[in-house]
C-alpha cells in the first residue's frame, strides 16, 4: 500500500474513466488505410494525442484543419469528444488548466493517465502522476515517468482529512 497526499485529483476521460480505445483505434485504423499508413503505427501515435497534432504529424503538407474536422466527426459518431485548450497533450496545459479551475497549483495535484503524452502532460505541469495500463503497457508507462502504476482506477481509494485528501494505492 502507497499512500499520498494531495488537494486534487485530475483524471484523464479517454482510456482512464470511458474506456474509448476501440472507438477510437476503429477511427484511426479507416483514416490511416484511406491515408496509405500504417494502421497500427498511427493507432499509437494517436492515444493520448489531440487529434489534429496526428494528422499534421502524418501530414504536414495537408488540409490539417480539415482533415481533423473528419477525424473529429468520425469519433463523435462512434464516441462524445470534447476539447477547450489551446495546446494538446504532451504540453502540460490540459493539466495546468484543470489544476487552476480547481484552485490548485498542478503541484498540489496528482494526475491519472494512461497514456505516455498525457504522463508527460501531467510532469510538465508539475503534478505527480498516477498511471492505469488501459492502451499501453506498463513499460511504457514507467518510461514516460510515471510515479506509480496501479492495474485501474479501483486500486485507487480516497479520503479526505483536514489538509486535503488522502491517496491509498493497491500497487
Amino acid at each position: 500500500m502507497t499512500t499520498i497526499r494531495c488537494q486534487a485529483v485530475l483524471f484523464d476521460m479517454d482510456g482512464v474513466l470511458v474506456d474509448s480505445t476501440q472507438a477510437v483505434a476503429r477511427v484511426w485504423r479507416k483514416w490511416a488505410i484511406e491515408h496509405g499508413f500504417d494502421p497500427e503505427k498511427v493507432v499509437r501515435a494517436a492515444h493520448g494525442r489531440p487529434s489534429l497534432d496526428t494528422v499534421r504529424d502524418f501530414l504536414p503538407n495537408a488540409d490539417g484543419d480539415a482533415e481533423n474536422l473528419e477525424v473529429e466527426r468520425q469519433e463523435v459518431e462512434d464516441l462524445v469528444t470534447a476539447a477547450d485548450i489551446n495546446h494538446g497533450k504532451p504540453h502540460p496545459e490540459p493539466y495546468q488548466r484543470a489544476a487552476q479551475r480547481l484552485g490548485y497549483p498542478a503541484s498540489e495535484c496528482i494526475v491519472v493517465e494512461d497514456a505516455p503524452a498525457g504522463i508527460r502532460a501531467g510532469k510538465a505541469a508539475g503534478a505527480r502522476v498516477i498511471a492505469v495500463p488501459t492502451t499501453s503497457p506498463r513499460s511504457a508507462l514507467e518510461s514516460a515517468g510515471a510515479d506509480w502504476v496501479v492495474r485501474n482506477c479501483a486500486d485507487i481509494s480516497a479520503a479526505l482529512d483536514e489538509r486535503g485528501l488522502v491517496l491509498t494505492l493497491s500497487t
